[in-house]
C-alpha cells in the first residue's frame, strides 16, 4: 500500500508542481513582455515612473517589474526605493552571488533568460529563493526583470 501511495505522489503531485512552476514562468515572462511594449510605446521617463508605482500596472500581486541599466544602476523597483539609482554591481545575495552582474550578463549576451538567487521577500523580509526573468529592451541599454519566490 505504501508503494502505491508513493507512486501516486510521484505521478500526480510532482507533475502538478512542474505545471505550477511553468505557469509562474509564463506569467512572469508575459509581464516583462508587456512592460517592454509599454516602454517602447511610452518612452523611458514615463515607463520608469509606472514601474516604480506600487499601485501601477506592473505590480500584479506578488509579481512586479523592476528595471536596470547595463552599467549597473537600478532604474525602477516598486518595493525597495533604496535601490534606485545605485550602482548594484557589487551587491551579493545571501549566498555571495553577484545577482545584478548576472542579470546584466544575461541581458547583454543572451538578450533574455532566467537568474536564480536568494532575496528578501518584500512582505515578510524573509530571505527566499527567487527565480527572475530578465530581458533587454531592444536597442536600449536597459533591461527589465520580474520574478517569483520559489517555495
Amino acid at each position: 500500500m505504501k508503494k502505491i501511495a508513493i507512486l501516486v505522489t510521484l505521478v500526480v503531485i510532482i507533475p502538478a508542481m512542474v505545471l505550477m512552476a511553468s505557469e509562474k514562468d509564463e506569467n512572469v515572462q508575459n509581464l516583462v513582455v508587456a512592460a517592454i511594449t509599454f516602454f517602447q510605446e511610452k518612452g523611458p521617463d514615463y515607463s520608469v515612473k509606472a514601474f516604480n508605482a506600487l499601485g501601477g500596472p506592473f505590480v500584479k500581486g506578488p509579481l512586479y517589474v523592476f528595471a536596470g541599466s547595463l552599467d549597473g544602476r537600478m532604474l525602477a523597483h516598486p518595493f525597495d526605493k533604496s535601490l534606485l539609482e545605485k550602482n548594484l554591481l557589487e551587491v551579493k545575495d545571501t549566498n555571495g552571488k553577484f545577482l545584478f552582474q548576472e542579470m546584466i550578463e544575461v541581458a547583454k549576451n543572451q538578450g533574455e533568460g532566467w537568474v536564480e538567487y536568494a532575496w528578501p521577500h518584500p512582505g515578510t523580509k524573509e530571505v527566499m529563493q527567487k527565480r527572475t526573468y530578465v530581458r533587454r529592451i531592444p536597442s536600449q541599454d536597459v533591461w527589465l526583470g520580474a520574478g517569483y519566490y520559489v517555495k
